[in-house]
């Protein structure tokens, strides 16, 4: 059994950036099982099903205004919801070596302090946070990270949970098809 879930670890990890030497020391901590825990109570308790209603809730916007999530659709045109867990290894938790250095969220600054970590390196869409209650993390079996897409109010994309579920592969498929 340990091996096999070093093994799953590895082959998770082969897609990030850290090294083995950088995980490996948390794999079986109190903190390691615990998020593994929360990750599968946001699974049983989703509300986001597909071909259902998306669910929606406030987001916060980076000047810390707030917006309902499903504000950002238009009729017919597909969108993508690309859920992914800042805190997912906080330095105060469950920590990664040689990663980002993002403490867990007590307060909304520190949540939208992440989501501008995450704008420099890499986003080039619009980037919002779910408020601290984690409302939408929940409604959306979020946790780790997760990609959804939502068209006309409906959930016609659901991924799996990632990261071993996440694929961003299949959006882009799903993407083609609907715009072939």
């Amino acid at each position: 059994m340990d091996r096999n879930i070093m093994q799953d670890f590895r082959e998770i990890m082969l897609e990030s950036h850290l090294e083995e030497n950088d995980w490996k020391d948390t794999v079986y901590t109190f903190v390691h099982l615990k998020a593994m825990i929360s990750a599968r109570l946001y699974e049983v308790f989703r509300e986001a099903d597909l071909y259902q209603d998306a669910p929606n809730g406030d987001v916060i916007k980076p000047d810390l205004s707030k917006t309902r999530l499903l504000e950002y659709q238009k009729k017919d045109r597909p969108l993508v919801l690309n859920f992914g867990s800042s805190e997912a290894h906080p330095s105060d938790g469950w920590k990664f070596k040689n990663n980002f250095d993002i403490d867990n969220h007590k307060r909304i600054q520190n949540r939208m302090k992440a989501v501008e970590t995450l704008r420099k390196q890499q986003s080039s869409c619009e980037v919002v946070a779910d408020d601290i209650s984690n409302d939408l993390n929940y409604k959306y079996g979020a946790m780790f990270e997760r990609l959804f897409i939502v068209l006309n109010g409906k959930v016609v994309y659901l991924g799996q949970r990632g990261p071993q579920g996440y694929h961003l592969e299949e959006v882009e498929e799903w993407l083609t098809k609907y715009t072939s």
